[in-house]
C-alpha cells in the first residue's frame, strides 16, 4: 500500500504551524525590538510586543523591518490596510507606486482565493483516504477472522483424521461414523477456504481503492504549493511596492517640500499648471490633488527669459523673495 502522501500532509502541519515573522524596529541610538506593528502614519508607530503596546516617533527609527502583516490588516481586512499603505499623497510622483501596491493586494486577495480552494480540496480529498482507509482496515479484519477459523477447520478436520486412521489401524476397517466425521470436516474445511479465499480478494479490492485515494491526495497535494508560492509572491510584491512608495516619499522629503510650503521654507519644489507667461511673469495654478485639472490656487511667479504654454505641466523650484516668488530652476 503506498502512503506517499503522509510527508506532504507532514509538511502541510509544519507550514501552518509556523508562526509568523515578526516586524522590527532599529532604532537610531541602537536599540532593537521585535513586535507587531498594530498602527502606522507619516509620524509614528504603534508597535506591540507580547501584550504591551507602545507608540514611537519614526523620527527616532532609523529602519524598519517588515515581517508579519499588520494587526490592523488581519483584523480588519485589506480594505484597512489600503486605507493605511496607499492613502492618496497629493503628490502625482506618488501615484504610481499607489497603484501597484493597489494592484498588489488585490493580487493577494485573489491568491488567498486559490490558496483556500486549493486547501479545500485537499481537506476533502484527505476525509476520502480516511473513509478508504477505514474500509481496507475493515476488510483486513475480516480476512484475519477467516484465517482464524480456516485455522479452526484444518484442526478439526486432522484431528478427525488421525481418529479414523487410529480405528483402521487397530480394527482394519473404517468405522461409517469417523469416516462421515472426516468427510464433514473436509466440507467445513473447504467452505472456510473459500471465505478466505473471498476476503483476501476484498482486501486486496480495498488497497487498490485506497492506492486510487493516494494518488487523488497527491494531485490536490501538488495544486497547494503553487498556490502558497503564488501568495508568497503576491506578499513580495506588495512589499516591493511599498518600498517603492517609500522611497518616492523619502526622495520628495528630502529634495524639498511641495506645496503648500512651510511659512519658513526658502525654496519650494511645485507642481504646476501654467495660466499664462507673459512678460517674465509666470502665473500658475497648483493644488494638493493627484489631477491637474483640479488644481485651483493661483501663484505668481517672476520668471524672466521664461516660455511655457498656456496649460503645459512642469515641476519647478521657486525662490522666496521679498517681493515674492522667483523662478530658480525648471526641473521639467
Amino acid at each position: 500500500m503506498r502512503l506517499r502522501h503522509l510527508p506532504l500532509l507532514l509538511a502541510l502541519a509544519l507550514l501552518l504551524a509556523l508562526p509568523a515573522p515578526a516586524d522590527v524596529l532599529i532604532f537610531k541610538d541602537g536599540r532593537r525590538l521585535e513586535g507587531t506593528i498594530v498602527e502606522e502614519d507619516a509620524e509614528t508607530v504603534t508597535f506591540k510586543v507580547k501584550s504591551i503596546v507602545t507608540k514611537f516617533r519614526k523620527d527616532d527609527i532609523e529602519k524598519i523591518e517588515r515581517g508579519a502583516l499588520p494587526e490592523a490588516a488581519k483584523d480588519e481586512g485589506d480594505a484597512a490596510l489600503r486605507a493605511a499603505r496607499v492613502a492618496p499623497t497629493g503628490v502625482a510622483k506618488t501615484d504610481a507606486p499607489r497603484a501597484e501596491a493597489g494592484k498588489a493586494l488585490d493580487g493577494i486577495a485573489e491568491k488567498k482565493k486559490a490558496l483556500a480552494a486549493a486547501a479545500k480540496k485537499i481537506d476533502s480529498q484527505t476525509r476520502a483516504y480516511e473513509t478508504q482507509l477505514r474500509k481496507l482496515q475493515a476488510a483486513e479484519g475480516e480476512l484475519a477472522k477467516a484465517k482464524e477459523r480456516q485455522k479452526e477447520a484444518d484442526a478439526k478436520l486432522k484431528a478427525a483424521q488421525d481418529r479414523l486412521n487410529e480405528a483402521k489401524s487397530q480394527t482394519g476397517r473404517e468405522p461409517g461414523p469417523l469416516k462421515q466425521e472426516v468427510q464433514d470436516a473436509s466440507a467445513k474445511a473447504e467452505s472456510v477456504k473459500a471465505t478466505v479465499a473471498l476476503a483476501q480478494r476484498a482486501v486486496e479490492a480495498e488497497k487498490k481503492k485506497l492506492d486510487d485515494e493516494t494518488d487523488r491526495f497527491q494531485a490536490a497535494a501538488d495544486t497547494l504549493r503553487p498556490a502558497v508560492a503564488a501568495l508568497a509572491s503576491a506578499y513580495d510584491a506588495l512589499d516591493a511596492a511599498w518600498a517603492a512608495l517609500a522611497a518616492e516619499e523619502r526622495r520628495q522629503s528630502a529634495e524639498a517640500p511641495w506645496w503648500p510650503a512651510p511659512a519658513d521654507a526658502p525654496m519650494v519644489r511645485l507642481e504646476v499648471r501654467v495660466v499664462s507667461c507673459e512678460k517674465g511673469v509666470l502665473l500658475v495654478k497648483t493644488g494638493a490633488e493627484p489631477d491637474p485639472g483640479r488644481w485651483t490656487e493661483e501663484v505668481t511667479i517672476a520668471a524672466p527669459g521664461l516660455e511655457a504654454a498656456k496649460g503645459a505641466t512642469m515641476v519647478i523650484l521657486a525662490r522666496r523673495e521679498k517681493s515674492g516668488w522667483s523662478l530658480a530652476e525648471v526641473i521639467r
